[in-house]
């Protein structure tokens, strides 16, 4: 992927890579509301330098953190979410659809009516600290590259003792109507 020349984009291959400076630590992705207030704040900022896009709203988050014993838990539940090890793209057309309906009540038709997206981002194996890779996962626009299917799988040569894999993924909705947004619903996605 790394190799990829010219670079893969959104439009064309479904994903893309990008650096984001954050002013996140290590240790500030153990705190919510720090995660909350300045890593989602850093990502929509990102996302609207990025696309052009008018408005970007972080839908959600999920810390991954790959338990010892990954993937065998022996019928229980992993203490926390891993790697999913089976290709899977995360929305339908009609959910996507249902998230702006749910977000913006009012406003949702005028925002259906133009593009918007709905992007995932995932962390690079062997990945540096400011670096990104974001996955269409719904594009109104863009039906051809979105969704992109994405997945983890165990690495060749992976002993024991390496690092367990750590990841942020979050959920962003990109709008690009010319309006003026208001404040999303609260949100029971």
């Amino acid at each position: 992927m790394r190799l990829c020349v010219p670079a893969a984009s959104l439009d064309i291959e479904g994903f893309a890579v990008h650096r984001l400076q954050s002013k996140m630590q290590y240790a500030d992705f153990s705190n919510e509301s720090t995660i909350e207030t300045i890593y989602c704040s850093e990502l929509e900022d990102h996302i609207v330098k990025m696309t052009g896009a008018k408005n970007v709203r972080v839908l959600d988050y999920q810390l991954r953190r790959k338990s010892p014993s990954f993937p065998y838990f022996q019928g229980k539940l992993p203490p926390r979410p891993q790697p999913s090890l089976v290709a899977h793209v995360d929305l339908t057309p009609e959910t996507a659809e249902n998230i702006v309906r749910e977000l913006y009540k009012d406003t949702a038709e005028q925002i259906l009516r133009s593009r918007y997206q709905i992007i995932t981002w995932y962390w690079l194996p062997d990945h540096q600290t400011d670096e990104i890779l974001v996955f269409n996962a719904f594009d109104s626009e863009a039906l051809s590259s979105s969704p992109c299917a994405h997945g983890a799988f165990p690495l060749p040569g992976e002993h024991g003792d390496a690092p367990a894999r750590e990841s942020i993924d979050a959920r962003l909705l990109v709008m690009y109507a010319d309006i003026k947004y208001p404040a999303p619903q609260p949100q029971s996605i």
